[in-house]
């Protein structure tokens, strides 16, 4: 296997790729190797704003777990629409017995809306935050546009700086218009536009303060605070 095929795969994001693999890689490679204090979890969560890369990250995660740990692992990429249609029905996802020998790995877009006792015993053990495209991200997903990669490097790194805090869809509606504007036009129009992220988080920080304890959620805080939205 391609050892680029999990998580190095992943441009940027390193604060929610460093938590994965900390926090369920790790421990189960260490489970692998026999260490029996190891308490490796069996479900995750993965969450953030739409197109941000939540989908590609599962992927690639439940990648590195087969090829670092040899642990097979289920996507889940429809959390928010099988619990809105049926809870029962997630439930029984999360504690039926292939979750004894697999990793099910969640995707959730709107994690207020899930069922509080998926966050308990018999719910997601992890939870990880997938936040807006870092500078590596965005730059990346700027230059990959059609018109991206005509920019000068100086225009391209100005567009970066003004697209800070912007999910992966905004990005990709500013790319549906790039094409018809100068880095200057551009520029403007990133300035008159409300980037759907913002929504988004003021959604995330009421979840967070309707919430006992913030352990759980701790990197989400952190980035909320960072941006004085906390």
């Amino acid at each position: 296997m391609v050892r680029d095929a999990g998580l190095d795969a992943v441009i940027g994001m390193y604060p929610a790729v460093h938590r994965l693999r900390t926090t369920v890689v790790a421990p189960w490679a260490s489970f692998g190797l026999g260490d029996t204090a190891s308490r490796p979890p069996h479900r995750v969560l993965l969450y953030g704003v739409p197109g941000c890369g939540s989908t590609f990250i599962a992927g690639r995660l439940a990648s590195e777990l087969a090829d670092v740990a040899s642990v097979g692992a289920i996507v889940i990429d429809s959390v928010d629409d099988t619990a809105r249609r049926d809870p029962a029905e997630l439930g029984a996802i999360l504690s039926a017995p292939e979750s004894r020998d697999h990793v099910l790995i969640g995707v959730s877009h709107r994690p207020w809306e899930l069922p509080s006792e998926l966050f308990g015993d018999g719910g997601f053990e992890r939870m990880t935050f997938v936040p807006p495209p870092d500078w590596d991200a965005r730059r990346f997903r700027i230059w990959e546009s059609p018109w991206g990669s005509r920019l000068s490097t100086s225009d391209l790194d100005r567009l970066v700086v003004a697209t800070e805090g912007w999910a992966g869809c905004d990005i990709a509606r500013l790319a549906d218009v790039g094409a018809g504007l100068s880095p200057d036009g551009l520029l403007a129009h990133i300035g008159s536009t409300k980037p759907m992220s913002a929504e988004w988080l003021e959604q995330a920080r009421v979840m967070i303060r309707s919430l006992d304890s913030y352990g759980r959620v701790d990197d989400l805080v952190g980035y909320l605070q960072r941006y004085r939205l906390l």
